[in-house]
């Protein structure tokens, strides 16, 4: 198989210019390719294409809003999601929320929310595809920026009735996190 077509399978059809590239394709060929149809500019994300001229998939959106802003990864409801899979949950986003380090500037494009992240490196889990934050940490972020009580507790407990993690090792996580909104409420949800 070859590198293109090795990429295309890996990353859900979505690809970037610079991945197509470093495959070892010239610019030429990409250009053939995208006049043939094979790859396709995704809507707003320049730089990145996908295998089709179909509605893109949520995975495939959210594929392609990390490739936007590399290196990022996706986080909140975003990260949950693609960790918990097709059909496990009813989360019906219309915007990818990508986080990036701290230091970096990207510029705002519809239909993906960019988050800025202190220790961005440390908290992603790079093997998984698309990349996203850790799963303790984004039910740590979703709880934390939850618009009332209610919905905080009914994150953390669809976290652990999930079976995806442990209230210690959210309790754990938290206490390495420096800066999070309502921590000692969370702490004794968690504790409880």
């Amino acid at each position: 198989m070859d590198p293109l077509s090795q990429l295309l399978r890996d990353q859900s059809g979505v690809v970037s210019r610079r991945q197509v590239l470093d495959a070892g394709l010239t610019t030429t060929q990409l250009a053939r390719l995208r006049r043939r149809g094979q790859l396709v500019q995704m809507p707003h994300l320049t730089g990145v294409c996908v295998e089709h001229n179909g509605p893109p998939t949520h995975r495939q959106r959210s594929q392609a809003a990390v490739l936007h802003a590399w290196p990022s990864a996706l986080c909140l409801d975003s990260a949950l999601r693609a960790a918990e899979g097709p059909g496990r949950r009813e989360r019906s986003e219309a915007t990818i929320h990508v986080a990036v380090d701290r230091q970096r500037r990207i510029s705002a494009v519809p239909g993906v929310e960019v988050h800025r992240m202190a220790g961005f490196a440390e908290r992603v889990q790079w093997n998984a595809s698309p990349p996203r934050i850790r799963y303790e940490e984004s039910v740590i972020d979703v709880a934390a920026g939850a618009l009332d009580d209610l919905a905080a507790v009914a994150s953390l407990a669809d976290a652990v009735g999930s079976r995806r993690t442990t209230a210690a090792r959210l309790l754990t996580c938290l206490g390495e996190r420096h800066r999070i909104p309502r921590r000692s409420w969370l702490q004794a949800v968690l504790a409880d």
